[in-house]
Formats: structure tokens, sequence, C-alpha cells
């Protein structure tokens, strides 16, 4: 009888690179056996034998019945597929095969690891197993903890962070409701650092670290890799803790007498210089990992993994590889929403982009779980340094887009439970379209003048209406009914700056936040920056001024700060009550003199130290650690210095002075990353995760970028139009689809270079002359019109939202923009003559 060829390849859900396995099989005179669950399986035709197993219902006496029928005599097992690791070591065991190790059995379960490691010292986290419908969230006393199946979390499957009990409890169930309560879960302490990994062989017991990667923008939130992920890492706490990380990973190697194998192994370099192990995956990386190993290292990990399985590695080779010094940049895009990719940028177009070297793109791409990573297209790329690597991966941003249909076609109705505060015609008609699940709270103010529809209002569950947002007791009458009908809300979205403190509170009632200063983070300007301090975003000094009449809170001001300082309401907005304060002998005269915010009940003020720079507005739509949308536009002037200048009576130029126009990321491709950059760190330390954001910097003069202030809500007066011109469609339509979806559709900017001027007088008084919204349309390069004010109206400038009218003007050029700007200030005059 001639000596067998057979060896077994397993494969589940049409993973485990069958076909390249089976090739590399063949060139060794192999003979290629596919062993799934599938009996047509899409990669049968690439083996010469397809043995049909059950992996979740058959047991391994069914596998070797399956096996003896198809006429097979296995000589060797190789698996690419985490999950089927049991069945491996059962079959190499079975038939005396390689890889069956006693030694294994530790790696089937990350507790298991964790056990061991700890029992050779290297390893003193804390952490905790068992069944998730078991578990004892009560427990568990050391917060935060990461909680993830203890046998199967590739792709981050099911990976959950919990803040405290609650969140525990509430993880635990979801995970036993999703995957079984009998599934074993490991409850392990939350790491705070840079996460990293390191991929290479395993040689007589000793783990040689060949590629390592440093994820600097890896999603803290939902834990995936994000961002663009660096080889090799290029600060020093990591490459010290890859060094560290793959000594204990030897220690545990030579420990447990594990041989061989190759690992993808994932740690986190912490801040006090050393590295702790977040897990061990004996197993190449996946993605674009095994692409760049091969080109920095020279070896490919599924052939030395094939090599491995048949007894016939090269350890000479496997013992002296060593990794190039090319830097790699790697850049993967997750689709973030359920349904069927039906547009995307190819690969080809991707590819042709100066700097990437490698890429992949998977076809019929359909995600089906929000529960795991959903790598659609990554990027491989290749530069002199991190700036260029960044460079690159910004052109690779701005040229990539998809578009996802929903699972039962692109307007499938939602189950999600949205409570909208304050009328918007366009965004309570997009949300209607989405889910019939829509809670209206209107106030006083709406319902008085903002003329809402009622027939549009009668398709939704529930209207309410209150005199005031700021109505604790309304608010809180809103949530008790909610309550009562037990309506489990999804969403609340409030798109204005006086709706915000109500729908804070509004998330706090119903359970949506265990955080009760979240939502006064969001408009208290002494909150933002308090929870900042402990980030590496640049802000402002600042101290609080809660009585302003306190001659202690003034001396402290005068003492503890730098002059000129701004001083301003703490909770205000649009500049309002606003000013500077040039020395400190003039804090007394200026603090006396400040008029309070009439739309405001607090009186309190933050002083903080004037920055001067160009004033930049960042608006975006978040889902998760990606924005929808991300417009960066820079004001023409400064808003608190244009009030400042109409109080002197500064006289005014030809040139725009009161309004603000977008830097395309194609001209700005730097400010960019860097503003993106930012913005993920203040939407980590300020627990934003979704929703719209209007963000304030200035940018200094040698670049850095420092933070003024962010509203979790669309920018004010100008800003939602410009943004719809920009999008090609209403912000509203994107701000409903955006939340409840995690999705919108791909912009499509009427023009390259977008803005908006308010019209204004050169001086205060009573209007006598405005042009209509006709005029102003009827203007080369208006695309859009608002009148605010007309013939007879006072407009008073030294109040920074004295709205007259607002124009959004579009151009092909920077220098074309200006020449319509100008044009518009000449044409479209707003005249007035002196009162009192």
């Amino acid at each position: 009888m001639p000596e067998s060829r057979d060896v077994l390849v397993f494969s589940k859900r049409f993973a485990g690179g069958v076909r390249m396995v089976a090739g590399m099989l063949r060139d060794r005179g192999k003979r290629p056996v596919l062993v799934s669950a599938v009996p047509d399986d899409i990669n049968r035709e690439s083996c010469d034998v397809h043995v049909v197993v059950d992996w979740d219902t058959a047991d391994f006496p069914q596998f070797i019945e399956a096996i003896d029928r198809a006429g097979v005599v296995p000589t060797a097992v190789v698996n690419l597929v985490e999950p089927l690791l049991p069945w491996q070591l059962q079959v190499a065991r079975h038939y005396g095969l390689p890889g069956g190790e006693p030694a294994r059995d530790v790696l089937l379960s990350k507790a298991s690891v964790r056990t061991e490691m700890a029992r050779i010292g290297q390893s003193s986290l804390w952490f905790d197993n068992g069944p998730a419908g078991l578990v004892d969230a009560e427990a568990v006393t050391k917060f935060p903890v990461i909680v993830k199946p203890a046998r199967d979390s590739g792709g981050s499957r099911l990976v959950r962070r919990a803040n405290d009990t609650e969140q525990l409890r509430t993880c635990l169930s979801a995970m036993a409701q999703t995957a079984g309560p009998d599934l074993e879960v490991i409850i392990e302490e939350y790491l705070d650092g840079t996460e990293f990994s390191v991929d290479g062989p395993v040689v007589d017991g000793v783990f040689h670290a060949l590629f390592s990667v440093e994820k600097p923008e890896h999603d803290e939130e939902r834990h995936h890799d994000a961002g663009l992920r660096l080889s090799p890492p290029q600060s020093d706490a990591v490459r010290v803790a890859v060094e560290q990380l793959s000594a204990k990973v030897s220690a545990l190697c030579t420990e447990l007498g594990l041989q061989r194998g190759w690992f993808h192994v994932e740690g986190r370099a912490l801040p006090d210089g050393s590295a702790e192990l977040v897990e061990i995956n004996p197993r190449s990386g996946g993605g674009l990992y095994r692409s760049a190993t091969m080109r920095t290292c020279g070896l490919d990990p599924v052939e030395v993994t094939v090599g491995m399985a048949l007894g016939e590695e090269d350890v000479s080779a496997l013992s002296t590889c060593t990794r190039s010094d090319e830097l790699l940049g790697m850049l993967p895009f997750e689709v973030n929403q359920l349904g069927r990719v039906v547009e995307a940028t190819s690969l080809d177009e991707i590819k042709a982009i100066p700097g990437v070297v490698d890429g992949y793109q998977f076809d019929s791409f359909e995600v089906t779980s929000l529960d795991n990573e959903n790598f659609y297209t990554e990027a491989l790329l290749s530069g002199e340094s991190v700036a260029h690597l960044q460079e690159i991966a910004d052109r690779v941003r701005s040229a990539f887009h998809v578009r996802v249909d929903q699972p039962s076609g692109e307007h499938a109705p939602s189950d999600a439970h949205v409570v909208l505060c304050k009328w918007s015609p366009t965004l309570t008609r997009s949300l209607l379209d989405i889910t019939p699940h829509v809670y209206v709270v209107l106030d006083e103010y709406d319902v008085k003048f903002m003329d809402p529809d009622w027939d549009m209002l009668a398709e939704a569950a529930r209207v309410y209406r209150i005199s005031d947002f700021d109505s604790n007791e309304e608010v809180a009458a809103v949530a008790a009914d909610l309550a009562l009908r037990e309506v489990k809300v999804d969403h609340v979205i409030s798109w204005t700056e006086f709706s915000q403190f109500g729908a804070g509170y509004l998330e706090v009632l119903l359970g949506l936040t265990t955080d009760p200063l979240k939502h006064v983070s969001f408009r208290d300007k002494r909150m933002m920056k308090q929870r900042l301090g402990g980030t590496d975003v640049p802000t402002a000094r600042w101290m609080t001024l809660p009585d302003r009449n306190s001659e202690s809170d003034r001396q402290a001001v005068r003492d503890g700060l730098r002059f000129p300082v701004v001083i301003k309401p703490a909770a205000g907005s649009g500049t309002i009550g606003t000013v500077t304060v040039h020395r400190p002998e003039d804090l007394d005269g200026a603090l006396d003199a400040l008029a309070p915010d009439p739309e405001l009940r607090s009186v309190q003020l933050i002083a903080e130290e004037r920055i001067e720079g160009r004033e930049l507005h960042v608006d975006a739509l978040w889902h998760g650690d990606e924005p929808l949308y991300f417009v960066i536009s820079a004001y023409y002037k400064p808003r608190l210095a244009l009030v400042e200048d109409s109080a002197a009576n500064v006289p005014v130029t030809d040139g725009p002075i009161d309004g603000s126009y977008v830097l395309p990321a194609e001209d700005s491709p730097d400010l960019y990353r860097r503003a993106l950059q930012l913005h993920r760190a203040v939407n980590q330390a300020m627990g934003i995760t979704s929703g719209a954001t209007h963000l304030e910097v200035f940018e200094r003069a040698d670049g850095e970028l420092v933070f003024s202030e962010i509203a979790t809500r669309l920018g004010g007066a100008w800003i939602g139009q410009v943004l719809s011109e920009y999008l090609g469609y209403e912000v509203h339509t994107a701000l409903a689809s955006g939340t409840v979806r995690g999705a919108i559709d791909r912009p499509r900017p009427a023009t390259s270079h977008l803005g908006a001027l308010q019209l204004r007088p050169a001086t205060s008084g009573r209007i006598t002359r405005m042009p209509s919204e006709a005029d102003m349309r009827a203007f080369d390069g208006v695309l859009r019109a608002q009148k605010l004010r007309g013939v007879g109206d006072d407009v008073d400038l030294t109040h920074p939202s004295n709205w007259c009218g607002f124009v959004v003007l579009g151009a092909e050029s920077t220098d074309a923009y200006f020449d319509v700007a100008r044009r518009i200030i000449r044409g479209l005059r707003v005249e007035v003559e002196a009162t009192g």
C-alpha cells in the first residue's frame, strides 16, 4: 500500500486560507483534504477531497467515521482557524501527528494562560472566569474590567468593557443571550496603556519576536483595531515592552514544554514602563500581517505553519531570521453597520495612491453582527517617517468611501426608540422615515414660534409638551411616562444649545449613562477642561469664578493666571457675555461691568488665559471612534476679536470678517490628521461615542492645536447650512441616519470650497436697507440664503449673535472663493442709520 500523502485542512465559515494552504501542500507533493461543515463549500474545488463535519454538533467518533468513510489517512493537520484548535489537538493526538503536545491545551483558554502566567510569576493581573450565566457581577470589585469569551474571541468577538457593576451585569447578560449561558468568559482588569502585537515562531521553547506593531489609535471603547498601526513600534515604551513580553511568553513556552508554533501575541505597554500580556493566539495575525511579515522578514507565517504541521520546518532559518528596517503602516477600514457593501472605492484605486504597497478587500462583504471586528478593506503603507505615513494615510482616508445597503433594503425600518428634543421638520421627518418609535419633546418656544407640523407629529409614537428644557420637574415627568410605558430608549437627540441640559438629564433618568455629570461637561466649560486635565490635549490654563463678587475668587484669578485672560459664562454659548481683561488691575472693573447672559440662569464664570492664533471649528458626526463626516472650518476672524473690534468701532475692510470657510481635507491633510487625533482624545476623555459634535480650537503660529470648547450638537448660525452643502443633502438627515443606523450617505459636496458670510452693516444702528433672500440667491456664487432681520430692525454689533442674514457660498478654488466673498460684501449691503 503506497504511503499516504493526505493532509487535513480545517475550515469554518469559509475561513482558514484553504486555497492558499492547498497550493502549498501540492507544492510539497501532498494531497489536501478539506474538512468543513458546508457541503457546497466554496473552497472544495481547491482540494482533492472534501469531508463534511458539522463542527458544532458532531463528536469525535463521528469525525473519525467521516474521515474513514472518505478513505483518507491523515499524515498532518493544518488549521488556521482559532475555534477549531480543540479539534486540531484531538486529531493530532489520535493519529500521532505533530501539534498534539499536551502543553497546547493551556492555549485553548485565555483563563488557562492567565493562570499559568500568574503561577510562574510572569503576570500579576487580576482576573476571574466562569460561565456567562453564572458569574456573580457583585463579586467583582476592581473596575474598569474587560469581559470576553475565554475560548473564542477572534476579531474582538463579544469583547466588552465594563466600568461598574451595573455595566458588567449588562455585559454578561448580553453575552449569555448571544452565545448561551454556558459561554466561558474571562473578566480581567483593564490595562491603561498602549496596545501592541508581536508575531513570530516558537522554536525549542523560545518565542522569537519578528514582527511587532504599535497601535496608538486603538479603539478603547469597542477594543477593536483602529487607525494607523505602526511597525516597527516608534515609541521607546512600546519597543521595551515588546522585549519584556517576548521574554514572558518564552518563559511560558519553556515551562509548558512547548517546542513549536507560530504566535500572534497582544500586549500593553503600561505607564510604569512594564509590559502585560493581553492574550496569546496560537496562529499568525490576520489581515495584512502575513503580507507585512513576508515583506520585512522574508518569512511566510502560513508557510511556516504548514511546515511545522508536516514536521518539515527549517529550525535554523526560523531561529536566525530578523526584520528589516522598513517602516510600515497598516490602515484598516471597518464597516460599522449591518448590511451588504454595495459600493466602495476599489482596491486598485487605493493601491494606486503613492506609498500604498499592498492591501486587501473582500468580495460580497456583508456585516451580520456588530459584536466583532468587520474589516472590509486594509491598506499597507510604506514611508520614510511617521509623518510621511500619516500623509499617505490621510490621502487613503480621503479617497476611500463605502456604501452599505441595510439587510432588508436601504429604507428598512429600525426598531430603535428615539427621543427628539425640540422641533426640526427635517430631523423629525428623517427619524420617522427610519423608525416609528420617535418620541418628540417640544418646549414653549417651539409651539409659539417654530410652527410645528402637527400632521407630521401625529406619526410620532408620542409628543410631549413642556415649558422649558431647564425644568427638571417637566423633564423628569417625560422620563417617568416613558418608564411607565416600558419604553426602552436607545437614543436621545438634542440638536440645539437650549435643550442640552434637559436632554442630558433625560439620558441619566432613562439609564443611558451612569455618569450624572457627563451632560454637564458638554455645557460647563470648567467641567470640559477638568475632564481633559489628565490627557495630552492642550488647553488654556483656567480657574473657576463661581461668585463674581467674591474678592477671594477675584484675587485667585489675579494670582493664578497670566494676563490677558478671557472671562465668560461657565455654561455660555456664542461668545455672549465674554470679555478680555488685559491686566490684573482691570479685573474688578470688567467683572462689575459684565452683564449676565439673559438666556442663562447661572451666573458662574470661568477665567482662562487668552490663546492667540487662528480660530477653527471642527464639525463631526460620530459612530464609535470613527467620524461619519469630519469638516474643519476657519473663522474669518476669531469671534471674540470681532466683537471687541465692533465695540471699539474699528473700521471694517472689504474682505470677509463675519463667518467661516471650510478647509478642504486635500489641501490640509496634516491639519486634519492632528485635529482628528485631538478630537478622538477629547471624545475618549468626555465619553462621546455617537452623535454630532461642534469643537472649537485655536491653531497657534507654530501649528499647535489648543482646545477651546466642545458641544454635543450641530454647530449654530450658518454652520448647519454649510454642512448640508458639503454633504449634498440636509445635515439633519445625516444626523438621524448616523445616530440610529450608524451610517450616512456618501458626501457629495456642491463645490470644492465652501463657506458662509453674515451680511452685516459697518456699524450698529437701525436697518434702512436689507437685501431680500431672492436678491441673495440671485448673486453669483451664493448656494443658500437666510434673511433674519428686515428694514426697521435694530442691530447691535457688540452682541455676537445679533444676526442679520446668512449666505452660503462656493467656488472651485481658495482664490475664487474669496473673490466671491468680496463681491458679495460689496453687492449685498446692509445699511443702517444711527439710533438714540
